[in-house]
């Protein structure tokens, strides 16, 4: 049976949610002069898997337009990503939404560069339940917290 790659596009959109409400990530996340934010996102992509990350931001940024002003993302390739983000945290400017495997999580969590997201997702009835497969949530969590939620499945 052939693999295809599915896009999680609820997913992506819940952690941009969450950011929002939680005004976790990058402290110098900025707003706009009439209050709304400003985010920052950056992830790998091959050429194909750009256009729909882009689409899915502007459809976001469309359907958020009264508390988002802006999203900034930036589409680096695999192969740059991990140099390119590691550059990052040692300025300290980290980006709002950023991947990190699983196998890294734990030092991301302890050094203070993610939090935990479900009291947020709790809090505004946000639900990955069905999106994801609980194991790909599971690979996210910390210390029981849910820090984050894998941004694609395989099938």
């Amino acid at each position: 049976m052939k693999m295809k790659k599915l896009i999680s596009v609820g997913v992506v959109a819940a952690t941009l949610a969450t950011t929002i409400l939680a005004g976790c990530g990058n402290s110098d996340s900025s707003e706009s002069e009439d209050g709304r934010k400003n985010l920052s996102v950056f992830i790998f992509a091959n050429d194909h898997e750009s256009e729909v990350y882009k689409d899915m931001i502007a459809k976001f940024e469309e359907d958020h337009k009264d508390t988002i002003a802006n999203v900034d993302i930036q589409i680096t390739t695999q192969e740059e990503y991990s140099k390119t983000l590691t550059g990052m945290m040692t300025a300290g400017d980290l980006p709002d939404v950023f991947y990190v495997g699983p196998e890294s999580v734990e030092q991301f969590v302890e050094n203070g560069y993610i939090a935990d997201l479900q009291p947020i997702l709790d809090e505004k009835g946000i639900s990955t339940d069905g999106l994801v497969a609980q194991e790909a949530l599971d690979s996210y969590r910390y210390d029981g917290e849910k820090t984050g939620s894998g941004e694609s499945v395989y099938i």
